[in-house]
């Protein structure tokens, strides 16, 4: 008998250590695709919440552009109102003046004139002054 190494020895052991570098070989490039198709998953699942945060801040911009743009809309309201009330007092003020000449001790008058002094004059609703100021401070000059 001999020490050495057969033909087929050496034949069983070349495809035994080739299947097992083929055996390491493949399971390289098996974790190498996993990782590959992992990426892949990873860069959709991202671009997809970048699309997602893109549509939810064009949302959320143009709600606070609708909200400006109503919040705009209620001041100039409230500011034409109180424009059109200090009118007013203005002109019952100056209709009861003159009445007064004519009529000193009238109580109609004596009433109005009393109305007009504790009559006030509206004003903005603070919560609406607040969300005004609000908006003015964190949004583009008008």
């Amino acid at each position: 008998m001999s020490d050495g190494v057969s033909g087929a020895d050496a034949a069983v052991g070349v495809i035994a250590g080739g299947s097992v570098w083929g055996a390491v070989r493949w399971l390289l490039t098996w974790t190498d695709r996993r990782a590959i198709r992992r990426d892949a998953k990873l860069d959709l699942r991202e671009a997809s919440l970048d699309a997602r945060e893109t549509k939810f801040r064009e949302e959320i911009e143009g709600q606070l552009a609708e909200t400006r743009a109503v919040v705009l809309a209620l001041r100039a309201d409230l500011d034409q109102q109180r424009l059109t009330t200090i009118r007013l007092v203005d002109v019952v003020t100056d209709l009861s003046i003159e009445l007064e000449a004519h009529a000193p001790r009238s109580l109609v008058l004596i009433r109005a004139r009393r109305l007009l002094k504790t009559l006030p004059l509206p004003a903005p609703s603070p919560e609406l002054d607040a969300l005004a100021d609000a908006l003015d401070a964190n949004g583009d000059p008008a």
